[in-house]
């Protein structure tokens, strides 16, 4: 907000906090209780005032209104600029009319009284109307905190709105905030409430009543204290990291705040997975503009019946509009897009047409439903929002952005150095995730009795985790044996991809994937598993069959939604087994519907659209490399085909069966033999199949002469080997 001093034609930006936060930022400067009735300053700004009570005129437009102020000087205010606290600046907003949180013209003010021998007067009498408790917060716990408020004397105008910091006054140790309207504050018999000149001071001698609920707007808020007895410990409402979510949610709801726009009904939709933060960035977007916050389940509407499930969809618009205003979260919204018993999910969106339609509410009520695919919704709910938007898992620098504020707000000790580390290890981890990684990490450390948290703490907890598109089970190189060259080719093709898409001026030099081609059973998906959990990035398998569908334009949605997972998992190793099921050569066969041409144009775009900074990498398996799709081979998609065929000489056979039993217990067992005894050509799963069933042998026959106790390994020796060659042969 901009302010003109009309008597030095000098411009302020008004910077707003709580008043916990001044009380602390300005402790020494404060001898009494009166922040709202404070402006803080440089000592070089309105020098004719400071440390005196004046009387203000604030005007905008064609209105004005007068209003008494201290104003105190410090070096911690930078030049150009008023502090004061959310309540102040809410008073002088609500003076004009004007909404908490948009942006308006400049209001002008100038100092028209300083007042030498001001006084203050004491109020005998406080009607107050509360605006928002906690629903937590009990009567008695709503007294207890009015008294600890009151117990220093503090200055009040008609029609204030005051706020009380619950976690300042240390109750209960609540982070939160009570709101209510001053109704009427009466003084001395021959002072009237309404005097300009006269606000009165409410202290333990004053006798306050209330009265009933009253709706309006909140002073806006953006800073949570975490410690009432610690300025450092001050923190943004929003966690680090959803900024851009959330002020894309600012830019729908504002135009809704000055006035009704006829015919349209603020309804939107944000989707995203399941603690990505769509109801964290719902509610710190209502209380940045003074918006209540209501949350709905849909599970609340579904009922057996039409009849029902309108009653239902009106109690909820009725108690909204109760609440108004205010923002009401819809959570799991694609329930209404689901079939009831004898109710249609389109009967169901035309029901909660017609009565968002029809309700009306004294102030705005916006309707924000969450998801986590809007792809579930049905197409006429999605028709009654203005807009959608998802909210995409973080980016490495948004985890870490996350995990700093979490620190912060969780007051967890931590080497900084550290935050790199779980960046590192918390790939496609949603805000819900990384909060619960750090809250079961401090537990650990508490248990231990550490005094920071280490490593140590963090493998703990992540090995018993189970987070979505966690990396794939380690697969050493030592478990690939036979494809040497294949590996080497491989990981410099991974490489060289990563290296050029950061060069700069790199253009169309991009590798997207590598495309393995051989008989079945070689080691195509075994290697893909290697290559994955040796460069650290998480694999995402795809099993082409997988993907097609009998219902017209699922099977291209779900190529899409592969993607989509590969995108959010980066750094990813995306691995196609089968790829010839889902693009085959166009052209060459039909199908109703041309599905599979859709199919294979869907993939094409989607591979192209990959972003070019190397994080997704695609490895594609195939037995038949001639039935695909010849745009799929060209430079920047499969532009390097590799064969991996069966071991043919002894040399890679050896190094198969060694990769294959080196967990093994062996026994007078020589593997160069073993090799001579293979068949000229074999594949490493037929070797598998020899090595799987000759330990089968060994624990048949433990099992036989009764030798098996409470921890006997099995050993394989060479006749075990010999048997199952020989089964194998058969």
């Amino acid at each position: 907000l901009q302010m003109k001093c009309l008597l030095t034609e000098c411009y302020f930006t008004i910077v707003s906090f709580q008043d916990s936060v001044l009380r602390l930022l300005f402790n020494e400067l404060i001898k009494v209780n009166y922040v709202n009735e404070t402006l803080f300053v440089n000592p070089s700004c309105l020098t004719f005032s400071q440390n005196k009570w004046s009387v203000f005129q604030f005007k905008c437009q064609s209105s004005s209104f007068k209003r008494i102020f201290k104003v105190i000087p410090s070096h911690s205010v930078p030049k150009g600029s008023i502090l004061c606290s959310n309540d102040t600046i809410f008073a002088i907003k609500h003076s004009f009319g004007l909404t908490p949180y948009i942006v308006h013209k400049c209001i002008k003010f100038k100092v028209v009284e300083i007042l030498d021998d001001y006084k203050q007067q004491p109020a005998s009498k406080l009607i107050t109307s509360v605006l928002y408790c906690p629903s937590h917060v009990s009567s008695l716990l709503f007294d207890k905190a009015l008294e600890k408020f009151i117990k220093s004397p503090k200055l009040m105008h008609v029609d204030d709105v005051i706020s009380i910091d619950l976690m300042f006054y240390g109750i209960d140790k609540i982070k939160d905030f009570i709101y209510f309207k001053v109704v009427n504050v009466e003084g001395p018999a021959n002072q009237h409430p309404n005097d300009v000149v006269h606000s009165f001071v409410v202290s333990q001698r004053t006798t306050v009543y209330g009265e009933s609920f009253q709706q309006y707007y909140l002073p806006s808020l953006e800073w949570l204290l975490l410690d009432h007895n610690k300025l450092s410990s001050i923190t943004p409402i929003l966690p680090f990291g959803l900024e851009k979510s959330y002020t894309n949610l600012l830019k729908w709801v504002q135009p809704f705040l000055t006035n009704a726009i006829y015919g349209l009904k603020p309804i939107f939709i944000v989707s995203g997975v399941g603690g990505s933060g769509k109801g964290i960035i719902i509610e710190a977007a209502s209380k940045k503009l003074g918006l209540h916050y209501w949350d709905v389940d849909s599970n609340n509407i579904i009922s057996n019946g039409l009849t029902q499930i309108n009653a239902n969809i009106k109690t909820i618009l009725a108690n909204a509009a109760s609440r108004s205003p205010c923002i009401l979260h819809l959570k799991n919204c694609q329930m209404m897009s689901l079939e009831s018993d004898g109710v249609d999910s389109v009967q169901m969106c035309e029901s909660l047409r017609k009565q968002c339609s029809n309700y009306t509410s004294p102030y705005p009520v916006i309707i924000v439903a969450t998801c986590e695919n809007i792809e579930n919704l049905r197409k006429e709910f999605v028709s009654l929002s203005l807009d959608q938007m998802h909210v995409n898992l973080p980016t490495k620098k948004e985890r870490s952005l996350m995990i700093s504020w979490l620190i912060r707000v969780h007051s967890i000790k931590i080497d900084h150095k550290m935050i790199e580390y779980l960046v590192s290890e918390t790939k496609s981890y949603p805000f819900a995730c990384l909060e619960n990684l750090l809250c079961l990490a401090e537990k650990e450390r508490l248990m231990s009795k550490d005094t920071i948290l280490t490593v140590s703490h963090f493998t703990t907890v992540l090995s018993r985790l189970n987070a979505k598109e966690r990396l794939s089970a380690s697969v050493e190189w030592a478990d690939v044996g036979g494809v040497e060259l294949i590996k080497k080719e491989v990981v410099s093709s991974l490489i060289s991809s990563r290296l050029l898409s950061t060069k700069a001026g790199s253009v169309g030099s991009k590798r997207t994937g590598l495309l393995l081609y051989g008989p079945p059973g070689t080691g195509k998906t075994l290697l893909a598993r290697a290559v994955a959990s040796q460069s650290m990035r998480a694999f995402v398998p795809v099993n082409g069959p997988d993907l097609l569908n009998m219902y017209v334009g699922q099977s291209e949605a779900n190529v899409r939604a592969v993607f989509s997972r590969a995108r959010e998992a980066s750094p990813c190793i995306m691995f196609f087994d089968e790829l010839d099921s889902i693009a085959p050569n166009r052209g060459n066969k039909s199908d109703s519907g041309g599905v599979m041409d859709r199919v294979v144009s869907t993939l094409l775009s989607e591979m192209d659209s990959l972003d070019s900074n190397g994080d997704v990498f695609i490895l594609g398996a195939t037995n038949r490399p001639d039935l695909l799709d010849p745009a799929l081979l060209r430079p920047g998609r499969f532009d390097k085909m590799l064969y991996i065929g069966p071991c043919q000489d002894e040399d890679s056979k050896l190094k198969v069966l060694k990769a294959l039993t080196r967990k093994f217990i062996l026994e007078d067992v020589i593997l160069e033999d073993i090799v001579k005894m293979l068949p000229s050509e074999i594949t490493g799963a037929s070797v598998y199949a020899v090595c799987s069933t000759a330990w089968l042998f060994a624990a048949r026959e433990l099992i036989r002469d009764g030798k098996v106790k409470s921890g006997t390994k099995v050993i394989v020796n060479m006749k075990h080997f010999q048997q199952a060659i020989s089964e194998a042969n058969k």
